[in-house]
């Protein structure tokens, strides 16, 4: 793939939406993402799918799996534990032949299920923290099949081998009801928790990622509406995760305020 054009890859990285690429450029950013994680291209490991009006890839349910034997990765699952607000945590890690390993969690909400429907929901949380801890080790920084199934309003989309969406794209969802703001919320915290984000308000990290999340200020997370909470979501989904998780203070928020009015003054005033 050496003679690849790059600047889809660019433009994808750019604008995060992959629809707004041609169809032979969606091929060769999809070829570029396999290349990149040593997979085959022809097993479609990846998959698409719409969040909040973009278009963008997810791991489907054979990648996780691949990758680990193509690395030769053993997995661990270190606990299962049920946490306060009836959620199910897992904790695995990933080691590679070279000694390196990388830890990292799920967490599914299970409040309300019994029986099989819980039984279930625990094996699910083992899968996704397997595949997400994986995917992680290997710096592909995007979602697994196991997540796309908990988010409100995404929609998978078939694409064809020649790049062409089949059919039309979904509209966005419009549902700001309490149960959609609800949902979003909680999707929204399980993505901090899994992320080593401190969700307290007293270190204002959840208003500070929101902030950059929708660039603007966001003084009540709960004043936002479903969709931006989900856009919130996907911020939080792009982050690394640094062994010693985020913390940021409300001191970081300060510092993002000064930022975004620096950025804001007229060139004269700043000197230019």
């Amino acid at each position: 793939m050496a003679d690849m054009d790059i600047a889809p890859i660019e433009a994808a990285l750019v604008t995060g939406d992959l629809s707004k690429l041609t169809d032979q450029q969606r091929v060769q950013y999809y070829l570029a993402r396999c290349e990149a994680a040593g997979l085959d291209p022809r097993s479609k490991p990846f998959d698409y799918i719409t969040l909040n009006s973009r278009l963008t890839l997810y791991a489907g349910a054979g990648a996780a799996d691949q990758i680990a034997a193509h690395r030769h990765l053993n997995v661990d699952v270190l606990s299962r534990e049920m946490t306060e607000g009836d959620i199910y945590e897992v904790l695995c890690r990933v080691r590679d032949p070279n000694g390196r390993t990388t830890d990292n969690i799920s967490a599914l909400y299970v409040g309300g299920l019994k029986g099989e429907a819980l039984a279930n929901a625990r094996m699910k949380a083992v899968t996704k923290a397997r595949r997400r801890t994986i995917l992680a080790h290997c710096g592909l920084g995007m979602l697994d099949e196991t997540e796309t199934e908990t988010i409100p309003g995404a929609a998978r989309v078939r694409v064809n081998e020649h790049g062409e969406v089949m059919g039309e794209l979904p509209a966005p969802p419009d549902d700001d009801s309490k149960e959609a703001r609800d949902a979003a919320s909680r999707r929204v915290y399980a993505i901090a928790k899994e992320k080593g984000v401190d969700t307290t308000p007293e270190a204002g990290a959840i208003r500070l990622y929101a902030s950059k999340a929708l660039k603007r200020e966001v003084p009540l997370f709960r004043e936002l509406t479903a969709q931006e909470r989900h856009r919130v979501g996907d911020y939080l989904e792009t982050l690394e995760e640094p062994p010693g998780g985020h913390e940021p203070a409300e001191s970081e928020l300060d510092a993002w305020r000064a930022s975004q009015a620096a950025d804001a003054e007229p060139a004269q005033m700043r000197g230019a």
